[in-house]
């Protein structure tokens, strides 16, 4: 039992940080006048990682991040 509340903690926690991501990425595209694309994806992730100190190693883990933020910022776009 406590596994499945721990996976519903993770899952809620997820949610949140894809949730507070979109959210501050929508407020970047706003701030600087930018259209969302590759571009702004790649200059909002970079900036974002550094803000809070977060370690990425390797383009590839990059890239994910762009990839969930592109899906994401669609899927709320069509909402």
């Amino acid at each position: 039992m406590d596994g499945r509340v721990e996976q519903q903690g993770s899952l809620k926690r997820n949610t949140r940080s894809s949730y507070r991501l979109l959210v501050d990425y929508k407020l970047f595209l706003k701030e600087k006048n930018r259209h969302n694309d590759y571009n702004s994806r790649l200059i909002f992730i970079t900036n974002y990682l550094d803000a809070i100190n977060f370690e990425l190693y390797g383009v590839e883990g990059r890239e994910q991040l762009i990839a969930a933020l592109e899906k994401s910022f669609d899927d709320k776009a069509n909402d």
